[in-house]
């Protein structure tokens, strides 16, 4: 198995080829770059202004169609995708075409913001009510897509755009649909037949490492859960920098898990724990629900003192075994006219053995002062 991660390092050129990205103060195809935005091992992302009409865009420059007709595919496959997506928390596509070099690219909306991994600091956690609202958005730009056959299958935090609105709030825009998947465009050859693994391991769904069978919306719910928890906690459900090691623990039957006292309020804990469930029957299927779960009144409901609430007991994981017969309680026996009668003579004989030792208690007490008084009579007496 082949794991081909979107920030991969690689460069792939074709051999004796003079082509190369554009640079910062060069013109490309009607766009003045003006610096690298990012830059991986298949594209190059440049802020670029388009003189048409007149702003800023993000400019995403492709290696040389030569390097790999793979690589083509995905990028024209992202290209289908955003020009029928229309949320505002996805990322616009303004334009795209190739130069007559043969270098692709597409112009996209220009977000003046950072990468939610970039805004998160490392040991970092967020309030929840921040966590709700950035996911929301997401959640409202898949909601979009899944609506339309199409899954991101790439959610990370890297991909996740933070700016602010109007009123000074997180804004966020979903982004890098290059492995994106439309159920009805046509699969090109060798995308994701030929043993390569698509994705960020730390956070695939099992059944998208699996690569078995038709993937639903449910994978990609999985990895923003897996956005969320990391949010909420402060760190990755998965620390290990190995994608082997990732893969692994993806794979593994165990499902990730808010810890309880993480301060996180009990609904959204429950929410966010379905999310991240390994079976995929056992999460949520649709972007909707997993909005409709977080509009809950009591979503950012903190948990009242005195032990677990309702709502987080049922997050509780219980494993399933042969609990012991159980064991009724014996009856009161209901009393005979004959169990009041023994019991009054018991307690009757245990009365008078009471009173017989009271009478000789009382003697001996006497017995003892007559003595007493004898002696002091002698002793006077002798003086």
């Amino acid at each position: 198995m082949r794991l081909l991660g979107h920030n991969d390092e690689r460069v792939l050129l074709s051999v004796g080829t003079s082509l190369s990205f554009p640079k910062p103060g060069e013109e490309f195809e009607g766009y003045h770059v003006l610096s690298v935005l990012g830059s991986g091992g298949f594209a190059r992302v440049y802020k670029a202004w388009e003189h048409l009409h007149a702003r800023p865009v993000a400019l995403k420059v492709l290696l040389p169609e030569g390097g790999d007709s793979t690589l083509v595919a995905r990028f024209e496959r992202e290209g289908e995708v955003l020009a029928r997506l229309q949320s505002p928390y996805t990322v616009r596509m303004l334009s795209r075409g190739h130069s007559a070099l043969g270098l692709h690219y597409m112009a996209l909306e220009f977000i003046d913001g950072k990468s939610l991994a970039e805004v998160r600091q490392p040991g970092q956690s967020f309030e929840p009510e921040r966590v709700v609202r950035i996911i929301s958005q997401v959640l409202e730009s898949l909601s979009e897509a899944h609506r339309l056959g199409m899954l991101h299958r790439d959610i990370k935090p890297a991909n996740i755009m933070v700016g602010q609105d109007e009123d000074g709030l997180d804004f966020v825009t979903l982004v890098d649909f290059g492995i994106a998947k439309a159920s009805d465009l046509p699969l090109r050859k060798g995308l994701t037949t030929d043993g390569t693994v698509l994705g960020t391991p730390r956070y695939m769904s099992p059944e998208q490492i699996h690569g078995e069978g038709e993937l639903t919306a449910a994978a990609d719910i999985y990895s923003l859960g897996l956005v969320a928890y990391e949010l909420l906690v402060g760190r990755r459900a998965i620390e290990s920098e190995k994608p082997m090691d990732m893969i692994s623990e993806q794979l593994s039957g165990i499902s990730f898990s808010l810890p309880f006292d993480s301060g996180v309020p009990p609904a959204l804990r429950t929410v966010v724990n379905r999310m991240i469930e390994k079976n995929k029957s056992a999460r949520f299927s649709a972007a909707d629900d997993v909005l409709l779960a977080l509009k809950s009144p009591d979503i950012l409901e903190r948990e009242e003192a005195g032990g677990p609430s309702t709502m987080q007991l049922t997050a509780i994981r219980v494993p399933t075994q042969e609990l012991p017969p159980r064991v009724e309680p014996t009856p009161p026996k209901s009393l005979s006219s004959d169990d009041i009668k023994s019991a009054l003579h018991t307690s009757g004989i245990r009365k008078r053995s009471r009173n017989r030792l009271d009478s000789v208690l009382k003697a001996l007490a006497l017995f003892l002062l007559v003595s007493l008084g004898v002696v002091l009579v002698l002793i006077w007496l002798r003086r």
